[in-house]
């Protein structure tokens, strides 16, 4: 069994020199409070970065529709330059057919008939 003295000494141990039990006590809760101070610069910290993410995101995602866009303009250009190039090529495929049957062909059929009819009506 623990005597009173034995209690009374050992209270007085612990309350004396640098390692008190008011001093352990104190300082227990200047770290509580400088780790709660780290816990909440913390806190700001993500938000700041959850902030600067979504601005950077929402730029992201603006850059991704320009070009979405922009791909969208250049394929509505092409569309249109292939169909000019279509209906050109369509002109041109028309006069060279034009020039080579009205042109060339018949004016030859046509001389071959009014040889035909000069060979046929005896001029040889």
């Amino acid at each position: 069994m623990i005597s009173i003295r034995q209690s009374v000494n050992s209270i007085l141990e612990h309350s004396q020199g640098d390692r008190d039990l008011l001093s352990l006590r104190l300082n227990e809760i200047k770290l509580e409070n400088e780790n709660l101070e780290l816990l909440n610069n913390g806190k700001d910290l993500i938000q700041k970065l959850e902030d600067i993410t979504s601005v950077q995101l929402s730029m992201a995602n603006m850059a991704v529709t320009q070009a979405g866009n922009e791909s969208i303009r250049t394929l509505e250009q092409g569309r249109v330059v292939l169909l000019v190039l279509f209906f050109l090529g369509l002109v041109v495929s028309l006069i060279v057919s034009w020039y080579y049957i009205g042109v060339r062909l018949l004016s030859r059929l046509g001389q071959l008939k009014n040889d035909m009819s000069a060979i046929a009506s005896g001029n040889f």
